[in-house]
C-alpha cells in the first residue's frame, strides 16, 4: 500500500469516529441531560402565597378579593381547608364534582396570582405539594397549577417605532400557561399553552404515574427565550427527582413570566356530581425567579 493511500485511510477513519462522536453528542443531548439539582435551590428570590391570617385559614371570598376579577368557579369549587398530616397547616382544596359557577363556562376552577415583588421574568420556579385521593378518577386528563406570562407580538416593537403608539392591547399581547397535567391514563406531562410555544419532550426519564393517596412535592421550572435565542426550557421534579425534562421554543414573539395559574382543570370532562373522591389539594404555592 501507497504511504499516500495509507494516510488518507487513516484521516477518514479519524473523520468517520469524529463525526459519529458527534452525532453521539448530539442523539444524548436530546434524550439525557445532566443531573439538574431541583429549581429552587437554584433560583434565588422567592415569595409564598398565604392561606392563612392572624393563625385562621382565609376565606374562598378573600383569595378572589386577591384575584382582582381573574378567578373562575373559585366559590363555588375550592375551600381553604386544615390539613391532618401534610406540608402545611393549610391547604387550597378543589373539588371538580361540584358544580361550578353558571355564569361562568370555563372548565375546573382556579385564580390568577402575581405576585407585587415579582414582576415579570422570564426564568421562574413553581413548588407545591399536592394531595390525590385513592379513588380519585383521572377522567379523560387535567392540569394542576402552573406558571402564566404574556407572549407580546413582534410587530408591536415596531408599531412603537414607527407611529410613537403601542397597538391595542389586545393585539399586543396574548396569555400563556405552563404547567404539570396528567393523561387519562394517569400518566403525568408537561403542558405549555399559548400562541407560537412548541414543547418538545427530552427522554431518558422514568415514566410518571401521578401517585395517589399521598402528598408529593412537584417543583416546575420554566426558562423562556427571546427569538433567536438558544431554546427554553421546562422541567418537572417530584419529590426531588427529575421525572420530566422538555425544549421549550417561542418563535417570532417575547415572552415573560408573570405569575401563577392557580387551577385545577379536566378539559373537556364533566364529573358527575355524585362522584366521590374527586378533591384535589394543594399546599400554599412558593413562586421562584431570577
Amino acid at each position: 500500500m501507497k504511504p499516500t493511500n495509507r494516510n488518507l485511510m487513516l484521516f477518514n477513519g479519524a473523520a468517520a469516529l469524529l463525526v459519529g462522536a458527534s452525532l453521539v453528542y448530539v442523539v444524548r443531548s436530546m434524550v439525557f441531560s445532566e443531573a439538574v439539582p431541583p429549581c429552587s435551590e437554584r433560583f434565588q428570590r422567592g415569595v409564598q402565597m398565604a392561606l392563612e391570617s392572624g393563625g385562621q385559614p382565609v376565606t374562598t371570598a378573600d383569595l378572589q378579593a386577591r384575584a382582582t376579577g381573574s378567578d373562575w368557579s373559585l366559590l363555588e369549587r375550592a375551600q381553604v381547608v386544615k390539613v391532618a398530616a401534610g406540608p402545611a397547616k393549610y391547604a387550597l382544596q378543589f373539588d371538580l364534582a361540584a358544580p361550578g359557577a353558571e355564569k361562568n363556562s370555563r372548565e375546573g376552577a382556579g385564580f390568577l396570582w402575581a405576585p407585587r415583588a415579582m414582576k415579570t421574568t422570564t426564568a421562574a420556579c413553581l413548588a407545591y405539594s399536592v394531595f390525590l385521593p385513592d379513588g380519585f378518577q383521572f377522567g379523560g386528563g387535567g392540569r394542576l397549577p402552573g406558571l402564566t406570562g404574556v407572549i407580546q407580538a413582534a410587530d408591536s416593537a415596531e408599531s412603537v417605532a414607527t407611529t410613537g403608539r403601542e397597538p391595542p392591547q389586545a393585539a399586543a399581547e396574548t396569555s400563556f400557561s405552563a404547567s404539570v397535567g396528567w393523561k387519562k391514563s394517569g400518566t403525568g406531562e408537561l403542558v405549555a399553552l399559548g400562541p407560537n410555544l412548541t414543547l418538545i419532550m427530552r427522554g431518558g426519564y422514568s415514566r410518571l404515574e401521578m401517585p395517589r393517596g399521598k402528598w408529593v412535592k412537584l417543583e416546575q421550572e420554566l426558562t423562556l427565550s427571546a427569538p433567536g435565542e438558544p431554546d427554553g426550557v421546562m422541567r418537572l421534579w417530584l419529590d426531588g427527582e427529575l421525572v420530566l425534562d422538555g425544549m421549550v421554543t417561542n418563535s417570532q414573539k417575547s415572552a415573560a413570566i408573570s405569575g401563577v395559574v392557580s387551577e385545577v382543570v379536566l378539559p373537556g370532562q364533566r364529573v358527575d356530581p355524585k362522584a366521590k373522591d374527586q378533591k384535589i389539594s394543594v399546599s400554599p404555592f412558593v413562586v421562584y425567579w431570577k
